[in-house]
């Protein structure tokens, strides 16, 4: 069986020109999803929520503060994760690399 991704720790985050791409090693396997901006509806600087069913991509599990990456998708970024909410570990640099045209909401 396939680890649930909500149980995954150590990510990595990088911004490129195209996307954000996310790395975990939660043990001898490599993980990687790619989400392209083109496919990012919004992002919501929030509290994780673990009732909501979000994928949470932290460095620990309490982690608690972050960014919810909504898909223009309702049916969500692919057929497993529906939206994720990543804990970068400086949060307004990451911010400060995402293009302009991507909505940043703050979550109220």
């Amino acid at each position: 069986t396939r680890p649930s991704l909500r149980q995954m720790s150590l990510p990595v985050s990088t911004v490129t020109e195209t996307g954000i791409g996310i790395r975990y090693v939660p043990g001898h396997i490599d993980f990687r999803i790619f989400l392209a901006f083109k496919e990012i509806s919004r992002i919501e600087r929030t509290r994780f929520q673990p009732d909501r069913g979000w994928d949470r991509f932290a460095r620990t599990q309490d982690a608690a503060d972050g960014l919810l990456l909504l898909p223009k998708d309702p049916g969500g970024f692919s057929k497993r994760i529906e939206k994720v909410f990543i804990v970068p570990g400086d949060v307004e640099g990451f911010l400060a690399q995402l293009p302009r045209e991507l909505t940043i909401h703050e979550a109220g």
